[in-house]
């Protein structure tokens, strides 16, 4: 009977301090937890993030244009550091006296680096003729949601079968305008 008395004495003792450990181990273990995720962001030390301010805080755009009677240029600037570059449209021109282009397939084309890879982008060419000057001109404007790395300078072109054009006195433009996201 002794024995019987002793070993139910320290069953219940291991069962009470099992459900004793229960109801306290799970809030010690929070306790500890909350204290060592601790995240401070104070002006001297900033939490590093994404800025996902309003696009329109952060208006940005490159633009190029040449006189040298070729039709390509590279924008002027590089991509700013820590910010990416998300083109939303992109203008490509060029204008030629007295030359008409209707027998020259025209392409225009943007290289941008995107992800560390260079990609070119073609753009469908429009032809129009100003009657009064006799000018003719192939012009690209297109909406788009491309995206240029920090560092990185975007570069226009606008080619025929045979290559670049490059006839007579010409004016080349190219312009990218969008936003700039910094990144973390």
């Amino acid at each position: 009977m002794k024995f019987a008395k002793s070993f139910l004495m320290g069953t219940g003792a291991v069962v009470l301090a099992g459900l004793v450990l229960t109801l306290v181990a799970p809030r010690a273990a929070h306790a500890i937890a909350a204290t060592a995720v601790l995240v401070e962001n104070t002006r001297s030390s900033p939490v590093p993030n994404q800025d996902v301010d309003i696009a329109a805080r952060h208006v940005y755009t490159m633009a190029c244009e040449t006189f040298s009677g070729t039709a390509q240029c590279v924008t002027g600037s590089a991509v700013p550091a820590n910010n990416e570059f998300v083109i939303q449209n992109v203008s490509i021109g060029y204008l030629n006296n007295g030359v008409n282009f209707s027998s020259l397939p025209a392409a225009a084309g943007l290289t941008i680096t995107e992800g560390g890879a260079v990609n070119s982008i073609g753009f469908p060419v429009l032809q129009q003729m100003n009657q009064g000057a006799g000018n003719y001109e192939l012009e690209v404007n297109q909406q788009v949601t491309l995206y240029a790395d920090p560092g990185t300078t975007p570069g226009c072109v606008m080619v025929t079968a045979a290559g670049v054009y490059a006839q007579g006195a010409t004016v080349f433009s190219c312009a990218l305008t969008g936003y700039l996201v910094s990144l973390p």
